[in-house]
């Protein structure tokens, strides 16, 4: 009869023990799904915040392309005005030369 009690108790202390397991597991289930959920979402947050720097730079460089165009246009005016000048100047010094030289002669 005594190893029936004990048998008995055992039995008792296994499933006592492999239900707290069972809770036990269950609850490291719903932590394990909260953090995933958790994560999940600082993910989504994260990857939000850098699509928006994204377009920024996009933005910013696209901003910066139509300022260096403007430079260059900028540049190529101003280059064909100093090539204009200089041959206005190459002019008006062989003009004055060739009326120098005809009035001495």
């Amino acid at each position: 009869e005594n190893s029936s009690i004990n048998l008995s108790i055992e039995q008792t202390l296994d499933t006592e023990s492999h239900g707290k397991s069972n809770i036990k597991t269950a609850q490291d289930k719903n932590v394990i799904e909260n953090t995933s959920e958790e994560i999940q979402d600082d993910l989504m947050q994260q990857k939000q915040v850098l699509l928006k720097d994204i377009r920024m730079i996009q933005k910013r460089k696209i901003k910066e392309m139509d300022e260096l165009m403007d430079i260059k246009l900028k540049k190529e005016n101003y280059e064909q005005e100093l090539e204009k000048t200089k041959i206005d100047k190459r002019d008006k010094t062989t003009w004055l030369k060739h009326n120098f030289v005809t009035t001495i002669f």
